[in-house]
């Protein structure tokens, strides 16, 4: 979750769900053939696009494979962009939180539910992801850094072929698991960094050769490099939920 004021980016892409929602006036998103203009626009993954948001704005990623991103591509289906009016309610939940910390967990878990349903109006309950790529994603997340981690070891865990698991992680998480390994890495090392520890640590710890290959991924996946972020961290805040 990402707040603040002045967010822009150029255009990127990442296996992020991306949910726009401007707390005042409206925001403005571009992909590579088209321009979108609302108070909240919803952007399906691995899609290229571009933002302009010049007043407050919330903006919220979404693993696709999670419970609420399933009810987000459900509700998306062949769209890449959808665009909605925010209702009365969900605004003044948003305009409640005028600071969110991640030790506000409690709220911060209801504001993000809040969005989700309103969006969706789905039961986010009722949506599953298949259960040997659960225990993938799940591998992939405490192994990373094992000296023998690879997609045979990976595919071995879940008792598939490498061909397999290939093809069903992509039907399902909807990237190849090369790309979903990368995108983990990215928010693990992002994660180190705001926690206090050096680009260049912080580096490793996502498991990247150095600080450099980190920041060429980071960049590509978010429009702008890590170090514009902490830049303008008094007027952005970004809090893992």
């Amino acid at each position: 979750m990402i707040k603040g004021k002045n967010y822009d980016t150029g255009l990127h892409s990442h296996h992020a769900i991306q949910i726009s929602m401007a707390l005042e006036d409206t925001i403005s998103l571009e992909t590579e053939s088209e321009k979108f203009i609302g108070e909240i626009i919803v952007v399906n993954h691995q899609i290229k696009h571009a933002l302009k948001m010049n007043r407050g704005s919330l903006m919220i990623l979404i693993e696709p494979d999670s419970t609420e991103g399933q009810a987000l591509k459900q509700w998306l289906g062949n769209e890449q962009v959808k665009t909605l009016a925010c209702v009365p309610e969900l605004k003044r939940s948003l305009m409640e939180y005028d600071n969110l910390k991640k030790e506000m967990k409690n709220e911060i878990d209801y504001l993000f539910n809040s969005i989700v349903n309103c969006i969706t109006e789905m039961d986010i309950m009722t949506m599953s992801v298949n259960e040997r790529i659960r225990t993938c994603l799940e591998h992939i997340e405490t192994n990373l850094h094992s000296e023998d981690f690879s997609l045979k070891q990976l595919a071995e865990a879940v008792f598939l072929s490498e061909s397999r698991l290939q093809h069903l992680f992509k039907e399902q998480v909807g990237v190849p698991v090369t790309s979903y390994i990368q995108w983990f890495k990215v928010l693990k090392a992002v994660k180190y960094t705001l926690g206090g520890l050096s680009m260049t640590d912080a580096a490793h710890e996502g498991n990247f050769a150095d600080s450099a290959h980190f920041s060429r991924a980071f960049k590509g996946m978010f429009g702008k490099s890590l170090s514009k972020y902490l830049n303008d961290s008094r007027i952005v805040q970004v809090i893992f939920i």
